[in-house]
């Protein structure tokens, strides 16, 4: 088990009810996660998997993606998500950052 703070840099559907979220951290560099039952209505890591939230990840797993267990927010930039030109440039920023990076490579 493994823990770690970091912002979610984007979010992709997976599967019914699941969620592949990618998120940036310090320790571990970019690492592609597993949110199992997030995109239900009641779940508690529904919060923590939005874009631009930072946040407290714990998760387990080895190469390729991991599975996170637990989620605290930490900040949710609320106002950039209301904001439609802050959107467009924090979504800028975060895929710049996505495809400028490799998978588990700290920077």
């Amino acid at each position: 088990m493994e823990k770690a703070e970091g912002i979610v840099l984007r979010q992709t559907s997976y599967r019914e009810s699941d969620k592949i979220v990618v998120v940036f951290t310090r320790e571990f560099g970019k690492i592609g996660m597993v949110a199992r039952g997030a995109k239900k209505g009641k779940s508690r890591l529904a919060a923590v998997t939005q874009p631009f939230t930072t946040g407290m990840f714990s998760f387990f797993g080895g190469r390729g993606l991991v599975t996170l267990q637990q989620g605290d927010v930490i900040h949710n930039f609320s106002s950039i998500q209301q904001d439609i030109f802050l959107t467009a440039y924090a979504s800028f920023v975060c895929e710049l950052l996505d495809k400028a990076t490799e998978e588990r490579q700290k920077k």
